[in-house]
């Protein structure tokens, strides 16, 4: 597969546009796709897809992600192309002779793909960065290949991509290098898919939209707000907490395979053990509700043994007046006087 059989359009975004991008940008592709590759295919069983075809599947996908015709029309200054024309490139990278997708599960990996190079540009800041970037996600492509059976090929073909790909950029300015970052970040502005490991990681939001860290030694915030009272004077000034110039995220490392076993053991690791202080937290809330019931039913329980003798001395006059009342009544009904006049006479002095 090569560009021009594809018959691709390229993507003009004006003065800011770089003929320097595409090449860094397929490389990123092509890395990615083998990394979302690999994860996949360590998921699945060995009884469903045996693990000789795993790891051909696997040799076939780099192979064909950075054949020669494809690198040779790439390499060149040109403009980067448009979207739609990009996915019809990399669907036709992804076709290995050993692995066949269709096309609404190549959708989904290639979003994927695009949001995780889009992650990683926003925190690029600079040439070093982006040269990290690169020998990062190489290297553990490398390291994919490595545990195939016959890795000298592979091998091969992973640093014949590195020596092609540094010597593009041997001579990149600092200003030539924000081209390419504006241009793939403009290319990807309106994607906002969420990816669940990016969310997992604290690095996307829930609905998609990208998170960058508000504070750092070098991060120039976006600016300043000003508040006026009602008489047109100044009433107080306030940093907007967003993301400006020179990003730096000390947590995240450029160019590294998130979906490594390694990062997946690690993502999980982390997972269990928020569960567990999650669990904690509301153990402590259980035991700490528990705690006041507790207390408050000895406080109450205290109160009526307090309560209980003047009840006792209360229930006692009751029965003497009750007594005396009676008493009385048989008295009355002896010396043939009626109730009514009891009630009439008010109570005896006697």
């Amino acid at each position: 597969v090569n560009s021009a059989s594809c018959g691709l359009w390229c993507h003009n975004d004006g003065e800011m546009s770089s003929t320097q991008a595409l090449p860094f940008l397929i490389v990123s592709v092509g890395c990615e796709l083998n990394f979302i590759i690999d994860h996949r295919l360590r998921e699945v069983s060995s009884v469903t897809v045996p693990d000789k075809k795993k790891q051909e599947i696997v040799k076939d996908t780099i192979h064909s992600t950075f054949n020669p015709a494809l690198l040779e029309s790439v390499f060149q200054a040109q403009k980067l192309y448009s979207f739609d024309s990009l996915r019809k490139l990399v669907f036709a990278m992804v076709q290995a002779p050993s692995l066949r997708i269709n096309e609404d599960n190549f959708d989904k990996l290639f979003l994927i793909i695009c949001m995780s190079i889009k992650c990683q540009l926003v925190r690029c800041r600079n040439r070093n960065d982006f040269y990290t970037y690169c020998e990062n996600q190489l290297n553990d492509l490398l390291a994919i290949a490595m545990d195939l059976p016959d890795p000298e090929s592979t091998e091969n073909v992973i640093e014949g991509v590195r020596t092609r790909l540094f010597q593009y950029y041997d001579s990149l300015s600092n200003g030539e290098f924000s081209r390419i970052r504006y241009a793939i970040l403009n290319l990807f502005r309106i994607l906002q898919v969420p990816v669940s490991v990016l969310i997992q990681d604290g690095y996307q939001a829930s609905n998609g939209i990208m998170l960058a860290p508000t504070s750092g030694p070098s991060l120039d915030l976006l600016g300043s707000a000003v508040v006026f009272n009602v008489e047109g004077k100044e009433a107080r000034t306030y940093e907007l907490p967003i993301a400006g110039k020179r990003i730096e995220d000390r947590q995240l490392e450029l160019g590294r395979n998130r979906f490594s076993r390694e990062a997946v053991q690690q993502r999980q690791l982390q997972q269990e053990y928020m569960q567990t202080a999650v669990a904690a937290e509301r153990m402590t809330a259980i035991h700490s509700t528990r705690d006041l019931q507790l207390e408050l039913s000895r406080k109450n329980s205290t109160r009526s043994r307090q309560a209980a003798p003047s009840d006792r001395y209360a229930a006692q006059d009751v029965e003497s007046v009750a007594g005396s009342l009676f008493q009385r009544v048989e008295t009355e009904k002896s010396l043939g006087a009626s109730p009514i006049d009891m009630i009439e006479k008010g109570p005896s002095k006697s």
